[in-house]
């Protein structure tokens, strides 16, 4: 057995340690060190003495990473020597070399990304390549350690007698305590030493806040010896960090914002919503306060000897005013329990005494009120919001006892309840497990609000009971996220992300509606007559011709072929809409009637293109990376399809518009391309048809013949030079009368031919090519299309999901009437007079008759027979605490604790807002579906299945937008998703399907997904996964839209481990139902599987909700991405984020500014 002598010794209170070692031993061992016998050897005394001691901090937590050194002074014969006295010019710590650095033991190079480096210490790579300075390093820094993980350090072979021992500490780098420029700044140190969220570096170390310099002159004693004659010790000496004013106080950080309604917009007592509460723009923001009721390391004792009950006493500590008038706030949550301190054996443990140790953690409830507004007999409210606050039970749970609440309230009253004593709670097990109620924080870590923004909607009623059925409107969310460009408020109002969308209308959308279909009757009523004229000029130049009015017939051969001309060279450009500009396109610079003699010469060739399938022209593989043909060319072609032109630089958002028309054109007689698209235009033109071209062609001729021939018998015949040919002239005369009158009867076979050339044109097209009547059909419907996309009529909104970072403060009406108005009002017939007491919506708030205060309710929760088991049976506006990362990147590297995850540090790529730009998602989604429509057509003539409602509001009520287009909608607005892009994009690469997600809009058939298998921490990752070439099908149109993820990483890092983060609270899921049934996406069909429970969402058929490790964790899939082999997808997630209302005043800003506003911190994720 080893012989181990333990040396005993008091931290902060020994000077010097005598042992006796007249026994034999193996190891030496005090504090956390060790000697071995064979680092000692017998003499009457040790010519060396050992150092030994711990650098602390709070009274007794040891501090790693200090570097502590006995001072060598620099001797006689190296201050002569020039190039080692510039290395080390220290006669005494005082001296300063020509940098003007003082004597330190601190690193010259950065130890992790940002660090700010600030000392002379030599690296080991200087010591090793160059002489000089392992000289000095091996002479002069030979006595120099660093703490270990427990604080302690030990100095061996020191010469014995007087000596000066250095401690420096840079605080910013001492382990998982490591403090950041917003901790010292709370300790008192003026803002200007620090560089904005970072520290400063500098030569003049005691001007850096983060560097802490002590030195002590100590009597070093020998190793061993005789006790009389050496006085033999091993010399102890610790470092207090108090000594040079520094105490840890650790903090989360706990950042959100709020936002209200204003004027009459609110829930009436009827608990029907106005119909533009919720709007974006229209939110305000206020001032308010948040409270807190907080745990502490003290406790009460009860129970019995056999079951004994320890409690927790909680305390408030307010943060009054800390919403701030632009609606953020960030609060800096003091750490209060769990004090940690390192024993003598360097092991760290629980402190009883908090001012011994570091404390660690704190368990919270918060309470968040908005400034209240408005006075008066009606009065419009706001709630408060407690947090965490899940469930409001509808039962005392099954196992009574200790979850047993306060007979003086009621089930309900103890939800809400905010109190110090812990008999006000619905559960005991909630408050001290933290479950619900209480949430347990870390220090350095960033918290946030997490809110189920539910979709209250009630049926409306007329005078309370005749029912009105529901209104789109009129609900509880975030409405018109994407408003009118003329009514947008981007510039102020930061945008929220959108998980859903319904059509709205207005005004100005149905005039414009009806001016496009007036319109495009003017312009087939303008061909129709152009026609006429044209018939007409030819019928009547036709029957003049056996006239003897010869020059009337002459001059009217001329207008005829005039007008024949101008008829096929006539041009109607029809602009689109560019989207997102929502300006109108300029057609390359064409006037808006184009009138071109030689029009019928533009066109493309038959024999010039293929005209390509619509499955192959339309939507290109984006797994494989090949670039979609909407708006492009033909696959391995560089010719522009049939009709289409490619679009000019300067109308590149209009080229996306391209429409490829049904059929082969190239069939066309001629090889004219009748469905011209330049510049973002259709262009209307009888000159684009092979047969008028074809029939024009034939009838100018025959003109030009018959005027010849007719100019020819006016000068022979009438005018009588045809008699100089003597008996001839009759015979010329003749002939040319039956050359008139051949291609007399020729003339009007072509005007025949060309009258049903025009009505071919105009109404049914020939060959496969599109009539005139289709092209301003085919504008018509797009037109239509745009006018809604760039008016808000698809009014994207946010609801039915946890939102971060906000809590929506909504208005309510509450009536208040006292007695005496009771009395006043008793007149009233048919028992309509009103009773005293408060009307209100009692479905969204909860009147605490305790507080006399108004709750924004949690969602109805009823304990099971295995507590704390249950069922969430109500759906409303739960909330709860989420952890979204560290304070500083840097800590990463300094902390070794294992519930960090590695690399998990991705606040500085979140924002204020996880919204992104839909536009081009549902510019995709519409050109899909058109296409697809167009080839199905019903009414080929005025295109009348190709409306709105049928491109995005084809199957859910209330004219909610389908359900594979929510979905994709919310993936986009999820945090950790690259924005999406049209694969129509110019340089929009999508040659890594690793790194895509592909959506299937409308999808019939169900697709192939390959799982990637990648992790972090052990979170799977179920986000990069793809499918097939999407193709137009008709049997429902199948469209693959792709999604590009960040990096799964980037995603993870906001789950936690494979079983959440540590403090993660279980809560329920929103569930979304594919219609189409199990596996992959469904289809449009697809909605929210809840059920309506008197005005309020419940979910229909699910019953176990809490059963999940943690509402930040899936262990299965990580919605709405991952496939799912149910009806059901779980789509309550961690990935909506929002901030702040107003552009640049958001929390996310406040935090950056203190935290993150530095280059180095702006890490790249793609990296992680």
């Amino acid at each position: 057995m080893p012989r181990n002598i333990r040396i005993r010794t008091k931290i902060g209170v020994d000077k010097e340690v005598k042992v006796n070692l007249d026994q034999d031993f193996d190891r030496l061992e005090i504090l956390s060190l060790n000697l071995h016998q064979s680092d000692t050897y017998r003499r009457d005394c040790a010519d060396f003495g050992v150092i030994a001691g711990r650098v602390v901090t709070n009274g007794g937590f040891g501090v790693p990473n200090a570097k502590v050194a006995v001072f060598v002074p620099l001797d006689n014969e190296d201050e002569s020597n020039p190039v080692i006295s510039q290395l080390y010019p220290y006669k005494r710590t005082s001296f300063r070399n020509e940098e003007g650095y003082s004597y330190n033991l601190l690193s010259s190079t950065p130890n992790y990304e940002g660090h700010k480096a600030t000392g002379t210490f030599p690296t080991r790579r200087e010591v090793l390549l160059n002489q000089d300075v392992e000289y000095v390093y091996k002479k002069y820094y030979k006595f120099t350690v660093k703490t270990n993980p427990s604080g302690d350090y030990m100095l061996y072979g020191i010469p014995p007698g007087n000596q000066t021992l250095i401690m420096n500490l840079d605080l910013s780098d001492m382990g998982c305590f490591s403090l950041t420029p917003e901790d010292l700044k709370r300790m008192g140190k003026p803002e200007a030493q620090f560089d904005g969220a970072d520290f400063m570096s500098g030569t003049t170390l005691e001007t850096l806040p983060q560097i802490v310099s002590q030195a002590k002159v100590i009597e070093v004693r020998p190793f061993w010896g005789d006790d009389e004659a050496c006085n033999a010790a091993i010399t102890r000496v610790d470092f207090d960090l108090r000594d040079s004013s520094i105490e840890i106080k650790p903090v989360a950080v706990f950042m959100g914002s709020s936002a209200s309604d204003d004027g009459k917009n609110s829930v009436n007592k009827n608990c029907i919503p106005r119909r533009r509460q919720g709007n974006l723009c229209e939110l305000v923001t206020g001032p308010g306060d948040i409270e807190s009721i907080r745990h502490t390391i003290a406790y009460t004792t009860g129970g019995t000897i056999n079951a004994p009950q320890v409690t927790p006493i909680l305390q408030r500590k307010d943060y009054p005013g800390a919403l701030d008038g632009d609606g953020a706030f960030l609060i800096n949550v003091p750490m209060n329990m769990d004090y940690v301190y390192t024993n003598e054996f360097g092991e760290q443990v629980l402190s009883p005494d908090p001012k011994v140790g570091i404390p660690t953690k704190s368990k919270s409830r918060f309470r968040i009120k908005f400034s209240q507004d408005g006075s008066g007999f009606r009065l419009r409210k706001r709630g408060e919001y407690l947090l965490p606050n899940i469930k409001e039970y509808n039962a005392i749970p099954a196992d009574a006892g200790e979850n047993v609440v306060n007979g003086n309230i009621t089930i309900e009253e103890a939800s809400y309840s905010f109190s110090t004593d812990i008999e006000n709670y619905a559960s005991k097990y909630d408050v001290l497990a933290t479950n619900d109620y209480f949430y347990t924080f870390r220090y350095n870590r960033v918290y946030t609000p997490s809110l189920y923004l539910h979709k209250h909607r009630d049926s409306i009623n007329i005078l309370g009971f005749i029912p009105f059925g529901n209104n789109k409107h009129r609900f509880v969310g975030i409405k018109s996220i994407k408003p009118d460009p003329k009514d947008a408020c981007t510039d102020i109002v930061t945008e929220f992300p959108a998980n859903d969308a319904y059509r709205d209308t207005n005004l100005m959308f149905i005039i414009a509606q009806l001016m496009f279909i007036f319109m495009q009757i003017i312009f087939i009523v303008l061909f129709l007559y152009l026609g006429y004229i044209t018939i007409s000029w030819l019928l009547a130049f036709a029957a003049g011709i056996g006239s003897e009015v010869y020059f009337g017939t002459l001059l009217g051969g001329i207008m005829a072929y005039a007008i024949n001309s101008i008829a096929r060279g006539f041009d109607v450009n029809l602009p689109l809409t560019k989207y997102s500009e929502c300006e109108s396109c300029d057609c390359g610079g064409a006037p808006f009637f184009d009138f071109n003699l030689a029009a019928f010469s533009m066109s493309y060739s038959a024999s010039d293109v293929s005209m390509p399938s619509v499955d192959s022209s339309f939507v290109g593989s984006s797994v494989q990376g090949q670039s979609s043909q909407l708006g492009g060319t033909v696959a391995g072609s560089t010719t522009p399809p049939v009709g289409v032109t490619a679009p000019t630089n300067a109308e590149a958002n209009c080229g996306d518009l391209v429409h490829l028309p049904g059929g082969n054109c190239g069939a066309c007689t001629g090889g004219l391309a009748p469905a011209y698209y330049s510049d973002g235009c259709y262009q209307l033109s009888f000159g684009n048809y092979a047969v008028i071209n074809i029939a024009g062609n034939a009838i100018n001729g025959t003109i030009v013949a018959i005027t010849v021939a007719l100019a020819l018998y006016i000068f022979l015949c009438i005018v009588g030079t045809v008699g100089s040919f003597g008996t001839a002239g009759p015979i010329i005369c003749q002939g040319l009368n039956f050359i008139v009158g051949l291609v007399t009867i020729l003339l009007y076979i072509a005007i025949i031919t060309l009258f049903a050339g025009f009505l071919i044109a105009i109404f049914t097209g020939t060959g496969g090519c599109n009539s005139i009547v289709h092209l301003s059909s085919f504008w018509r419907a797009r037109k239509t299309v745009y006018q809604a996309l760039c008016g808000g009529i698809i009014n994207q909104i946010f609801t039915n999901n946890w939102i971060h970072g906000f809590l929506y403060h909504f208005q309510f009406k509450a009536k208040t009437i006292t007695d005496a108005q009771a009395a006043s009002l008793n007149w009233i017939p048919f028992g309509w007079a009103p009773q005293a007491g408060t009307k209100f919506c009692e479905s969204v708030v909860y009147l605490s008759d305790k507080q006399k205060k108004y709750y924004y309710r949690s969602s109805k929760w009823a304990p099971g027979a295995n507590y704390p088991q249950g069922t969430f049976n109500k759906l409303r506006f739960s909330t709860t605490v989420s952890e979204i990362g560290l304070t500083k990147g840097y800590l990463l590297d300094t902390c070794n604790d294992l519930s960090i995850c590695d690399d998990c540090y991705v606040l500085p790529k979140m924002g204020s807002t996880s919204a992104q730009d839909n536009d081009d998602l549902l510019e995709y989604v519409a050109n899909s579906r058109y296409q697809w429509e167009i080839e199905n057509i019903n009414n080929p003539y005025f295109l009348g299945s190709v409306t709105i409602r049928n491109l995005f509001f084809n199957i859910r009520n209330n004219s909610k937008v389908d359900g594979d287009i929510a979905q994709a909608i919310s993936q986009n607005n999820e945090f950790g998703m690259a924005q999406f892009v049209s694969p129509d994009e110019p340089g929009n690469s999508l040659s890594n399907p690793g790194s895509l997600t592909n959506f299937e809009v409308a999808l019939t058939n169900p697709y192939y997904f390959e799982l990637l298998d990648s992790s972090q921490c052990g979170a799977p990752n179920s986000v990069g996964f793809f499918g097939p070439e999407g193709t137009i099908d008709t049997n429902g149109g199948v469209v693959t839209i792709p999604f590009a993820v960040e990096g799964p990483e980037t995603r993870n890092c906001l789950l936690g481990k494979a079983d959440g983060f540590d403090w993660s609270q279980d809560t329920y899921w929103g569930h979304w139902s594919t219609a189409g049934g199990a596996g992959g996406w469904g289809d449009r069909g697809n909605d929210y599987s809840l059920t309506s429970n008197d005005g309020v969402q419940a979910p229909g058929g699910i019953t176990q909700f809490v059963s999940q490790p943690g509402y930040q964790y899936s262990p299965n899939t990580l919605p709405p991405i991952g496939p799912t082999t149910a009806n059901d997808m779980r789509i309550a997630r961690h990935f909506h984020y929002y901030f702040g209302h107003k552009v640049g005043f958001t929390s996310y800003n406040l935090f950056e500014e203190k935290y993150i506003n530095k280059p180095e911190d702006d890490l790249d994720l793609t990296t992680l």
